[in-house]
């Protein structure tokens, strides 16, 4: 985990970084390894499965923000996904997300909530970025523009299924992947708001 952290947090220097499928138990520890690299601001969430499958996401900044909850439907449940956090800073709100990998009976209500959610932001004149394993391909928003690169399974990539859906009104530096120990590529990308 160490090891994994510093490579993220250090070698990219990155503004704010969304991680994911980190078991709950260490969310502290990780949190404590990113503050040594900078990051001050943090935002996470957990899911809690019945077959004690507890995983979260965190959202870290070295941007001054505030962090907000975000609860998906059905996220307790083994098909459910891993979690959801938000953090707002500077007029762009943040939300990262691991949506389940059901079928349409997860998703779609999934993906109305991230859509309403969205729209209260806009209409709060937020821009919006969402990010993360969305366990899907193509997705559409809202009209964000949607960033992807082959990132699963990460020895042999050809799915799609890491996205960053971001405002149209941002100018996309570039957007790579990199290797990190996962069975997901790391999606990486330089934004300006």
């Amino acid at each position: 985990m160490r090891r994994a952290i510093q490579m993220v947090g250090e070698d990219f220097n990155a503004d704010i970084l969304c991680l994911q499928e980190i078991p709950a138990q260490w969310m502290k520890a990780v949190q404590d390894l990113l503050r040594a690299s900078g990051y001050r601001y943090f935002s996470s969430g957990t899911t809690k499965s019945r077959l004690r499958w507890h995983v979260g996401i965190l959202i870290a900044s070295k941007i001054a923000g505030r962090s907000f909850e975000v609860h998906l439907p059905q996220e307790n449940t083994l098909r459910g996904g891993g979690g959801s956090a938000g953090i707002s800073l500077l007029g762009v709100t943040i939300i990262g997300t691991h949506l389940g990998w059901g079928g349409a009976k997860i998703l779609t209500p999934q993906f109305t909530t991230l859509a309403s959610l969205c729209r209260k932001e806009h209409e709060l004149g937020q821009k919006v970025l969402i990010l993360g394993d969305f366990n899907r391909t193509n997705i559409s928003l809202l009209g964000l523009r949607e960033l992807s690169q082959l990132t699963h399974p990460s020895w042999r990539p050809n799915a799609p299924l890491d996205h960053i859906l971001v405002d149209p009104s941002a100018r996309i530096k570039q957007c790579n992947v990199f290797r990190g120990d996962s069975d997901h590529l790391g999606l990486c990308a330089d934004i300006v708001f």
